[in-house]
């Protein structure tokens, strides 16, 4: 593995998908989470320490999968394609739990948070991709 590739993709695709969860949680669905009972239980001060270890760990991991998977067919729609089904694989299933055990919890919500990080997780995807253009599972062979 290629270290500095993979610790540049990583870092771009932190500040890539944290800068974008933050716009379009704060701003662009943040109207559908107004009386959700998700809101309740949130603190009335988000603690960033947690939120960025999360992305840190998010940006990592998928820095490390990518060219696991490539099939070097192009960093734009492998990229793509990775982020939204990382996106969807770490948002859907929880937002469903979520729905199982909060009364009152809209299927909206579900739909706009996994919309939110296919989008979001999809950028994320075709930043670290960039990183690793010409170095993929397929051109190693």
């Amino acid at each position: 593995m290629d270290m500095k590739k993979f610790l540049l993709a990583s870092g771009a695709g932190f500040v890539v998908m944290f800068l974008l969860s933050w716009i379009g949680h704060e701003y662009l669905i943040a109207s559908f989470y107004e009386g959700h009972p998700m809101a309740a239980i949130e603190s009335a001060e988000p603690n960033p320490i947690w939120i960025i270890a999360a992305y840190i760990v998010i940006a990592l991991i998928m820095s490390y999968m990518f060219p696991k998977g490539s099939e070097g067919k192009g960093f734009m729609g492998e990229g793509l394609r990775f982020g939204v089904m990382v996106g969807v694989l770490i948002s859907l299933p929880i937002t469903l739990i979520f729905m199982g055990i909060m009364d009152g919890a809209p299927f909206t919500s579900v739909v706009a948070e996994t919309v939110w990080h296919a989008i979001e997780h999809g950028v994320g995807g075709i930043v670290i991709a960039w990183f690793y253009k010409g170095n993929t599972a397929s051109s190693d062979e």
